[in-house]
């Protein structure tokens, strides 16, 4: 019989036989993670080779194949060390947690994981837990999403090898349609940090300090964006502008026509973390701990705002204000218009990583696993959102619907009006890292690899995109919405029809 679950283990944390930290997790091809010790004591007094979540038959039986998790295994002693608790030992014989994998082993490990999940049905691989309920699966619908993916960059990765005219490569497994892959051209020489859709182009800026510029209908490169010292990891339009904001300290701004260089714009003493606009003029955050501010047209400074202690993360905009995320555990609302601290947000007990303006309130996302609710007329807290078991990384909007994307693995979807939760989603292997929404569908990037795709009537997951070979980093929509586009840490970008 199992124990009941510990209240002071994270429940992604817990094997889901023993209820324990998975102290040597390890990935079957159902896609779910257990202790290695346990599931080989399921093998043996079950006597058979089935998933204990599921009861399917695991692919290989006796022979099939257990992967280490390793990002699961990190995550375990990650909260060990924060808690101070005391893992128990890995019995002799098994090697896996032995020693620190390599980078190459990480990344292998990711690929795999992803390939194991995506090789289920949506039934078995996609699911979502209304809060209080036990997780249930449910049964793929017919296929809704017509998606085809074009690889800009490239990519050493067996899902994303050009294929051949007429073929098509290997499917994403998922229920809903094959995945057509094109490789088109070569694009970033190190990791995807930002995109942006501005004017019909699709702006990317990345790890090699560049920007690229493709048409974002024919998915055409149109040039390069060279001079930053640093990685690209901000990019905002306005005026028939771009800026970017980069680890070199400065905002440089390009002629969203042309593409040629109008002005370095120098202040920063730390890198540029992200950029948002606000009444023609375009608010920069630094790791410096300050924000400025630049008018649109003249491309001047207009002002500084310094209160921040520590790096600022993320920016907002909303009800008059310009509001600001810190690694000091703060939120701070600025005036837009005199650029005047109106208030100093306090309540999270972490670093806060991400803001979202969503339904006539201000969200944040905080390390310290919530999500916090502000009025924007009071700028008073309305509610602290619990649903996840580790930091939360990206928050993302669509009408009332709030979406929180953590560590954890999991994407929690909120009502903005009624601050409940509404569903959440499971299905990722890895950390989730970037979301984007549109009429129908919810798209999560995640560390393992892949893009999930939910539907917002039910919120069951209708297919796993893969194309990267590593984390998905980025995501973005086009401007009518017909397109997805995905950056990677494999230094590629990839374009997908929805």
């Amino acid at each position: 019989p199992k124990t009941p679950p510990s209240a002071s283990v994270p429940e992604a944390l817990q094997c889901p036989i023993c209820f324990e930290p998975m102290v040597d997790p390890v990935l079957v091809s159902s896609g779910h993670t257990f202790d290695r010790g346990c599931l080989q004591r399921w093998f043996a007094e079950s006597g058979s080779f089935t998933c204990p979540n599921t009861r399917a038959p695991l692919i290989g039986g006796a022979a099939t194949q257990m992967i280490p998790n390793i990002a699961v295994r990190q995550m375990v002693e990650d909260w060990a060390t924060r808690t101070n608790t005391k893992l128990r030992e890995v019995p002799k014989g098994d090697a896996s947690a032995a020693r620190q994998p390599t980078a190459a082993e990480r990344r292998g490990a990711r690929q795999a994981a992803a390939q194991a999940a995506a090789a289920q049905t949506v039934e078995e691989g996609g699911s979502h837990q209304s809060p209080g309920l036990l997780a249930r699966r449910t049964t793929a619908p017919e296929a809704q999403l017509h998606s085809a993916a074009r690889v800009i960059g490239a990519v050493a990765h067996p899902l994303a090898q050009p294929a051949s005219e007429g073929a098509m490569p290997a499917a994403s497994g998922a229920a809903g349609p094959v995945t057509t892959m094109n490789a088109l051209q070569v694009s970033h020489t190190d990791e995807v940090w930002a995109l942006l859709v501005y004017h019909g182009k699709l702006f990317s800026g990345s790890k090699d300090t560049n920007v690229h510029v493709w048409d974002a209908d024919t998915l055409s490169m149109l040039g390069q964006l060279c001079g930053h010292g640093g990685s690209v990891l901000a990019l905002v339009g306005v005026n028939d502008k771009v800026f970017s904001g980069a680890y070199d300290n400065t905002v440089r701004v390009w002629d969203a026509v042309s593409l040629s260089p109008l002005v370095t714009l120098h202040g920063h003493t730390d890198a540029v973390r992200a950029m948002t606009v606000a009444g023609g003029r375009v608010f920069s955050a630094s790791y410096d701990g300050t924000l400025r501010c630049w008018d649109g047209e003249e491309l001047c400074l207009v002002g500084v705002m310094e209160q921040h202690t520590d790096a600022v993360r993320d920016l907002a905009v909303g009800g008059g204000y310009v509001f600001s995320a810190s690694y000091d555990s703060t939120v701070r609302a600025w005036n837009q218009d005199t650029l005047e601290l109106r208030k100093t947000m306090l309540g999270h007990s972490a670093m806060v990583r991400a803001l979202e303006f969503a339904g006539g309130r201000l969200f944040s996302g905080s390390d310290d696993f919530s999500v916090r609710a502000w009025d924007v007329g009071t700028l008073e807290p309305l509610a602290e959102l619990r649903g996840h078991t580790d930091m939360v990384r990206v928050l993302a909007s669509h009408g009332e619907r709030l979406f929180s994307g953590s560590w954890d693995f999991s994407v929690c979807v909120w009502d903005t009006a009624q601050l409940s939760c509404l569903a959440v989603l499971q299905g990722h292997v890895d950390m989730v890292l970037a979301l984007a929404a549109k009429d129908g569908l919810l798209f999560s990037g995640s560390y393992d690899s892949c893009c999930r795709v939910w539907s917002t009537d039910d919120w069951r997951c209708v297919q796993v995109m893969q194309g990267h070979a590593d984390a998905v980093r980025v995501l973005t929509l086009d401007e009518d919405g017909k397109r997805l586009f995905s950056g990677s840490y494999d230094a590629a970008v990839c374009a997908w029809e929805v």
